[in-house]
């Protein structure tokens, strides 16, 4: 009952969420596209706000062989992040005009971007959906895999995609120094998630990730916890911590781009991903059933 109330209460206020500085514009022409659909229109070369301070809410999805993938989960998560944050959203228009801007820009595999903002000091919400720069990793980064680090970092609501470009700078000052992806950790060390992907570990065959309620609902990691179930591999909803990247097996992240993807390193822990049946496994099923 208390943690209901307390969880009620940090609902109450998500409508005082500080907004952040936006660029849609040159979100937009990164993914070097015609079309956007801009509050219920599709419109050729739009002329799209710059330096917006906002509060934004988001969804990333993949557009595979022309087709949308799993945008009705996407939709679903998005009415979530827009009740935590008292947006009024209609899902239905927004599907319609992603098909719309698919057709326009005639995409075959590429991200699109589903941004609803309030500016700061005005009333209403804007929509905007539009294709984005897109990067998909190489085989090599599945065999191989990619550098992680942990860092304290607690977002507002982790439950929601609720854009935070402070977060998205601390990723690409990583990246300068060959980082690909920051797990963010609480003031008791408590690991939850990537700054834009969820994590797990595995430790003797068994599944470590952190608890459905403390995160955001990743359509990716839906599907790999279905796989779990499917191959019989048990999960255990627990944060992450040091002492669990310490006797891992292996870590890795999922994500809309990235699908599963393992981690050769997190700080001064190393993972040996060919080594682990358990990974190996879900890796090659995953790709069997995503194409």
């Amino acid at each position: 009952m208390l943690r209901r109330s307390v969880a009620a209460l940090a609902r109450n206020q998500m409508s005082k969420m500080n907004p952040t500085d936006v660029d849609v514009r040159s979100d937009f022409a990164k993914g070097k596209a015609s079309f956007a659909f801009i509050d219920g229109t599709c419109v050729k070369d739009p002329d799209l706000p710059e330096k917006v301070r906002a509060v934004c809410v988001y969804e990333v999805f993949k557009v595979h062989k022309g087709k949308p993938c799993y945008l009705d989960q996407h939709l679903a998560r998005l009415r979530h992040s827009c009740e935590s944050v008292k947006f009024a959203v209609d899902t239905d228009a927004i599907k319609a005009g992603v098909d719309e801007v698919v057709k326009a820009c005639e995409l075959t595999n590429q991200n699109i971007k589903i941004l609803l903002a309030r500016e700061e000091g005005k009333d209403g919400v804007r929509v905007f959906a539009y294709p984005v720069e897109s990067f998909y990793p190489p085989l090599d980064y599945y065999e191989k895999g990619v550098v992680g680090e942990v860092i304290e970092y607690i977002r507002e609501d982790p439950t929601s995609k609720i854009l935070d470009m402070k977060l998205k700078q601390k990723l690409e000052e990583a990246k300068a120094r060959g980082v690909f992806e920051l797990l963010l950790s609480d003031k008791e060390g408590n690991i939850l998630e990537g700054t834009r992907s969820n994590v797990f570990c595995i430790i003797d065959g068994k599944l470590h990730t952190a608890p459905s309620d403390r995160v955001v609902q990743g359509v990716t990691r839906d599907r790999v916890l279905d796989l779990c179930t499917k191959n019989s591999v048990p999960v255990t909803f627990t944060p992450l911590t040091v002492r669990l990247l310490k006797n891992a097996s292996s870590v890795f992240l999922t994500s809309t781009s990235n699908g599963i993807l393992p981690f050769s390193a997190v700080d001064t822990f190393h993972y040996n991903i060919a080594g682990d049946k358990v990974l190996q496994n879900l890796m090659m099923e995953w790709f069997s059933t995503s194409e």
